[in-house]
């Protein structure tokens, strides 16, 4: 496994242990994220071909997370336009 996917993984199990905790001082996962690739790209951690894998999984997850809190009863219905259109 590659070292990049490695720190991704191990990144996520140990937010999820952290979340709540962080929650607190308002300290996303996205946060974290942009903190940990900050690290890693200055130090070549992660090759660029890596990185662009980790990057399509960090997206992938951050919007299924952001997408699994929505709240259908408080989007607006448009007129003329069903459910399925949004």
């Amino acid at each position: 496994m590659p070292t990049g996917l490695a720190i991704f993984f191990g990144l996520v199990v140990v937010y999820g242990a952290v979340a709540v905790w962080l929650g607190r001082f308002s300290i996303t996962m996205p946060i974290i994220f942009v903190a940990v690739g900050a690290l890693m790209g200055r130090q070549g951690l992660v090759a660029a071909k890596d990185a662009e894998l980790l990057v399509e999984m960090t997206l992938a997850l951050l919007l299924f997370a952001d997408a699994s809190t929505l709240d259908f009863r408080r989007v607006p219905t448009t007129r003329g336009c069903r459910p399925a259109c949004y």
